[in-house]
């Protein structure tokens, strides 16, 4: 029942605007757990600060990000230029996708 209705937020997520839900998302997992706990039958609705306690705190804050560009060179001789989202104290001048295939070479990834 938990994953049916996670799939659902995903669902109601993906009608809106793609951007993930993440105190919905607090609020299944919350509800879930309350039914599970011992000598309760009811759930009650949770308040703000019980719904925060359930966001990852990894993936809710994006704020310390920056934007680079890729500095890949193409074949043509111009660079790939895809903008990317990274920690500033990092050194990774690729994105993603050449960042992998410089460090692991021959190998196919899904764009």
């Amino acid at each position: 029942m938990l994953l049916f209705s996670l799939c659902c937020q995903l669902i109601r997520e993906d009608r809106k605007d793609g951007h993930p839900d993440l105190a919905a998302r607090a609020r299944i997992w919350r509800h879930f757990a309350e039914q599970c706990a011992e000598g309760k039958s009811e759930v009650a609705e949770a308040q703000g600060w019980e719904i925060t306690s359930w966001i990852p705190k990894d993936r809710g804050n994006r704020a310390g990000k920056e934007t680079r560009y890729c500095t890949q060179r193409m074949a043509s001789g111009q660079t790939c230029d895809k903008p990317f989202r990274i920690s500033p104290k990092s050194e990774r001048s690729k994105c993603p996708e050449h960042h992998l295939a410089e460090k692991f070479p021959g190998m196919a990834y899904k764009n």
